[in-house]
Order: C-alpha cells, then structure tokens, then sequence
C-alpha cells in the first residue's frame, strides 16, 4: 500500500519509508483529498501507474468529498486512458448500531498512539444525533474526550470540538515554545502562523519552496531561520514519509514538508478561526495577492490554497471575505481556481468581483464549463432595467459564447442575434464600438452555422469581412476579425457546396493567422484550428498530400498545446486526430489513419462523460472516422475489427439521428454518409 501526494507525477511505491514490492506482488495506492488535485496531474499519475507496473494488479482508492462533477470528470478522463472504473461509493451515515462500537474502538487507538492507560470512556450522550452518523466527527469526539480525560477536564459536545481540539494543539505549541530558544511568545506566534501557512498551502515537495514561502509570510529572515522553522514544524506534524530534523534534509530534496492540520474539517476551523485576526488575513493577502508573479508558488500550490479557503467558507464567512478580497487584488488567480471557487462567487460575490473573475477565466476549460456559463448568467440578470444597451449586448455575447461552450447552440444563437442588433444600432452613430459589433457578427456567423443555417451563417460573415477589409489597412486590431471571418466563410461555402471558393477563403485565413501567431504565440490555437480547416478543404478539392501536410501541422500545435492546458485544448487536439486519420486514409496510409482517430475517440469518450452536450457532434464525428478508416482499409483489419467498426458506425448515426430532430440543416449530410458507411460494412461483413 502507498499513499500518492500531488507532487510530482512519479510516484514512489512508499509507505513508512521505502518498499520493495516482489514480482506480482499486487499494489494499492490511496490519493486522498483527490478534489484538491489538478486533473492533468491525478490522470498523469494513474497512466504511469498502468505503463509502470504491468507485471502487477494496482487499485487507486481516490478518497474526495461529494462536489459540482467531480466523480464524472475523474471517471471520463480515466475512461479516456483505458482505465477500469467502479462507480463512486458514497460514504453515507453510520448506522446507530455501529456507532458506539466505533467510538470504543476509536478510544482505544487514540489511548495507545497517545501512550496513555487504556480505560473505557462512556459515549456521548446524544450518540444518535445526525451529527455522530459521520465517522470523522465520532472520531473528533473520542479524541476530545481521551485528551479531557487525560487532563481532567470534562468532554466537549459536538458543537465545540473543533475549538476544543484546537486549543488543546495550541496548548501543544505552547510546550514546545517553552523548549526553544529566542523566547517562548516569540515562538507560540510564530508556530501557530506556521501552521495556518502550512494548511493554507501545505504539503509542499521541495525544501526550497518551503523556505521560500515562510520568507513571503515573514516567518523566516533567511535560509537558516527559514531551515529552524521548518525542523521545529516537522517535529510537531511529520510528513507521512519521515520525520523532519534540523539539517536532515537539503536544498532541493523532495521530502514533504510543512504538512497541513489534519484532518481537513479541523484544519478548515483551524483556519476560519484565524482569519479572525488581523495577521492571517494580511498572510493571505501578502502571498496570494502577488501568488501569480511569485516564482515558487506553482499552481498546484496556489489551487490547493484556493481550495481551502472554499471548502473553509462553506462554515465561516471570514473565509469568503479572505478569499474574495485575494480575487480582488489579482483576479488572474480565478485561471487556476476550481469550480467550487466559482461557485462562491455566483451565489455571493458582488458584481465588479464576478465580472473581474469572468474576464480572468480561460477561454474554454472543461474543469468549469457549466460554472463559467452560470457566472456569465448570473451576470446578465444582475444588470439593472436602466443599465446601458452596449453592457448588455457585451454580456449576452459573452453568456453566448459560455452556452456554446456548453453545447447549447440553439441559446447562443439568440443570444448573439440580440447582442449584434444592439451593437448595429449603436455602430452607426459611434464606430468606436465597430470592432465589437464585427466580433459579434462573426461569433453569430459562428453558432449560426453550428445549427446548419449555412446561408444566415455567410451573409454575417460577409458582412463582417467587408467591414473588416475597409478597416484593417489602417488598424491592425480588424485583421484578427477578419481572418475569423474568413475562416467562418471558408466553412460555410464548402458547405455549402462551393468547395474552390471555400478553399480560397480558408488559405487567405490560414495566412492571416500564420503572421498573427508568429508575432504572438498565444495565438497558436487560431492557426491550428485554420489549418485544420484548410486540410478539409484540400481533401474536398482532391488535394490529399497537401490536406494530410496540413492536418500534421495541426495536430503538433494541438498535441503541443494539450500537454500544457488538456482542460482547454484537448478537446481540439481529438478534433484534429480524426480529421488527420481521415486524411491519412486519403493517402492510404492505414496504420498511420488507424492509430489516429482510435485515439480520437478515445478521447472524446472522456470529454463526453462529463460535458455530454457539448461533444455530442464531435464525438459523432469520432466514432464515423474511425469506422470510416477500418471500412476503407478493410484488406489490413480483421473481422473483429470490422464488426467493432459496425458497432461504432451504428452508434454515430444514432447521435446524428438525434441530432438531426433538433438541427436539421446541419447534419443531413454526414448523417447520409455515415449510413454509406454502415451499408458498406454490412457488405464486407
């Protein structure tokens, strides 16, 4: 057995120490406070596992609380990288039957770690209450009561444990402060800020990082102070590994350091108790209102404080005001902050915070999809009855664009419609509002042809072009809506059947965006999705070499970008898997095809999990490339294949079938190719 930390995504096979594990020998990992992980990192963990220790059975016990999604994202990435999954098991309450029995038990450990006589200890007597039906809390109450008893005091009840536990660890600092040097008030506040730190923030892997952030928090003036701190703190809560001594460890090492007050729920009071004081707060101000510049809080470390104050604030509102005054000052902190973060700011942020938050989240997440829709809902209806007509267009193109991120087409194409009829109005007595009006165009040319109005799609991105070109010689700011434009126009004609003009189209966009991204890389995701664009056009006017050169280019950026930030871009990279397996089959390269868009929908089985609306065409799409492959190179697969093929092909059409009921312009055609398909399998079979 080992338990996995979210420190690096190598994990060691360790207990108490190192072990060796004999060949076969079968392997369970426990990755507990699985929520507070970053996604990348908990799937990249598991797959080296499976790539690591084949020669053995290995289970991962996550251990989470219930939260927004959290068990059908992890479930759906692990689906993606061929890992068996069991269906999440709640907890539940413990029965009253068991609960005295429990209690004992719990007693009696608590006495032995403790090195005290072993004695019974009358339950509580409300044992029945709702509260005792959590074990964490049946355990707090037979601690309290094990420590009152050792110190002759009488047990707390169940609404003062926590204060109760925690006095009695302060009582713990303040014996050893008595032990140090350099004065005993000296050392009990700068203890207890350590541990506030250290739960905030905590665990960290890397001495280095650790003296560094007691340095941030002026808990330390240099190296050898901030060394002394960390002894002392290691004393108190030793990492799971090993216990830390002064000079134990070196710069650089990963030992686990500046463990957090567990368990979570007495760490969470612990900290909502100390953000009652002047100190804490300025601790999580100091450190988080510079946390994105600060080279050694990584974001790993900067979620897990974000996590914290979240799950703190659901029992103590100086926890929301910490955490809302640290979005305050530096509202990129919401790019790495998760759903249970946002969730916060809907139900209680004001609005200058909630727009501040909005415009720092990434583009597309899949971590927060629906959170980041619901913010931008929550938006729209805050805005009061007199509120000025060019706000509100902003806000429905912005819930627009959320909702089609979520897969609701039909809702963002109303929103968009709305929001470029107020900008029209407002364009023609004030162009200093142009660009916008010609961003919403084009995002409305956008979802339009999502719900297969290809003609209504062209028509606003003709107009939105026109604009463009007027302008775009003078201000350099309209030749990014102009190669969308163009990339949208080049859609729509070859959608429209007028492949060459689609093509045209589509090169002059892919031009744009190639000298758009060599001046700013963050652009890279514009030029992948053209030349995404611009291989599908050369596959319709029978250009295979140059459709599969350009699909390659594609999905190098894509496969680039993906590593870096999946929950934004490996939707697209799945994307332009299938398209390059399509193209490769173009040019007969069937091994090549194969391998390609098997990942792909692979991928998307993941992403679909989770966000089910919002992949349902892509996913379609998947699953007819990779039958449309095996059914092409059908001399090179085999039968088994084949009929996997079918099984695929059948499911797609399925998709597009009910796709079709509610967009019927939009996926006529490849429905009606996807039925070629099956009709062609059906013959090979």
């Amino acid at each position: 057995m080992a338990q996995a930390a979210e420190k690096t995504t190598q994990t060691p096979i360790s207990g108490k120490g190192a072990a060796t594990l004999e060949n076969g020998q079968p392997l369970l990992l426990v990755v507990d406070y699985a929520e507070r992980w970053r996604l990348p990192t908990l799937v990249e963990m598991v797959d080296q596992l499976r790539s690591h220790q084949r020669d053995r059975r290995v289970r991962v016990l996550l251990l989470a609380r219930p939260g927004h999604d959290f068990w059908r994202t992890v479930s759906s990435e692990f689906d993606r990288i061929g890992v068996d999954i069991a269906d999440p098991m709640p907890l539940g309450d413990l029965a009253l039957s068991d609960r005295e029995r429990a209690f004992n038990e719990a007693v009696e450990a608590f006495n032995h770690e403790l090195e005290l006589p072993q004695g019974t200890l009358p339950p509580p007597d409300d044992l029945t209450a709702d509260a005792y039906g959590s074990i964490l809390t049946l355990h707090m109450s037979a601690l309290a009561g094990v420590c009152a008893g050792a110190e002759g005091e009488p047990p707390p009840n169940k609404e003062n444990l926590s204060r109760y536990l925690l006095g009695h660890e302060r009582r713990y600092w303040n014996a050893v402060a008595q032990n140090i040097g350099g004065g005993q008030l000296h050392w009990q506040g700068r203890l207890e800020r350590t541990v506030f730190v250290a739960t905030l923030f905590g665990p960290l892997n890397r001495i280095t990082t650790a003296r560094s952030l007691l340095r941030g928090a002026a808990l330390a003036d240099g190296e050898a102070e901030a060394q002394e701190v960390l002894a002392i703190h290691g004393r108190l809560y030793p990492s799971p590994h090993r216990r830390l001594e002064a000079g134990l460890t070196s710069p650089g090492r990963n030992d686990e350091v500046l463990s957090p007050l567990h368990p979570d729920r007495l760490g969470e009071d612990f900290v909502g108790q100390c953000l009652h004081e002047s100190w804490a707060r300025s601790h999580v101000e100091s450190l988080l209102s510079t946390a994105t510049e600060n080279t050694f809080l990584d974001s790993i470390t900067i979620r897990r404080c974000l996590s914290v104050l979240a799950a703190t604030a659901e029992r103590h509102d100086a926890a929301k005001t910490a955490l809302f005054a640290a979005l305050e000052a530096d509202p990129q902190l919401a790019s790495q902050a998760p759903s249970s973060v946002l969730r916060l700011v809907i139900d209680y942020a004001d609005d200058e915070l909630a727009q501040a938050v909005d415009r720092a989240l990434p583009p597309f997440s899949t971590e927060v999809l629906g959170a980041a829709r619901d913010l931008s809902q929550r938006l729209l209806d805050a805005l009061p009855s007199d509120a000025q007509t060019y706000q509100r267009a902003l806000r429905l193109d912005n819930l627009a664009r959320r909702s089609a991120n979520c897969g609701d087409r039909r809702s963002a194409v109303h929103l968009a419609f709305e929001a470029s009829s107020i900008l029209r109005g407002i364009a023609k007595n004030d162009q200093t509002h142009l660009d916008d009006f010609v961003r919403v165009l084009n995002n409305l040319g956008s979802y339009l042809s999502q719900v297969g109005d290809k003609w209504g799609s062209i028509r606003f991105a003709l107009e939105s072009a026109g604009i463009c070109r007027q302008l775009a010689q003078h201000h350099p700011n309209y030749v990014d809506i102009l190669a969308s434009a163009l990339n949208n126009l080049g859609l729509d004609f070859a959608s429209a059947g007028d492949e060459w003009t689609g093509l045209r189209f589509a090169m002059e966009s892919t031009a744009l965006y190639r000298l758009i991204a060599k001046k700013d890389e963050a652009r890279l995701p514009d030029l992948a999705m053209a030349l995404n664009n611009l291989g599908m056009r050369y596959i319709q006017t029978m250009q295979g070499d140059a459709a599969v050169r350009a699909a390659e280019e594609a999905v190098k950026i894509y496969r680039t970008l993906a590593v870096r930030q999946p929950e934004s871009y490996l939707h697209d990279y799945a994307k332009a898997l299938g398209n390059l397996g399509l193209r490769y089959a173009s040019t007969r390269k069937f091994p090549a095809a194969l391998d390609a868009t098997k990942w792909s929908v692979a991928i998307y089985l993941s992403l679909r999990e989770d966000n089910p609306d919002a992949f349902q065409s892509d996913f379609a799409f998947a699953l007819y490339a990779y039958a449309w492959v095996r059914m092409a190179g059908a001399s090179e697969v085999s039968k088994d294949e084949l009929e996997s093929a079918m099984s695929n092909i059948l499911q797609c059409i399925t998709i597009y079938q009910n796709l079709t009921a509610e967009f019927p312009d939009e996926f006529d055609d490849v429905l009606e190719s996807a039925r070629q398909t099956a009709v062609a399998l059906r013959r090979l079979l």
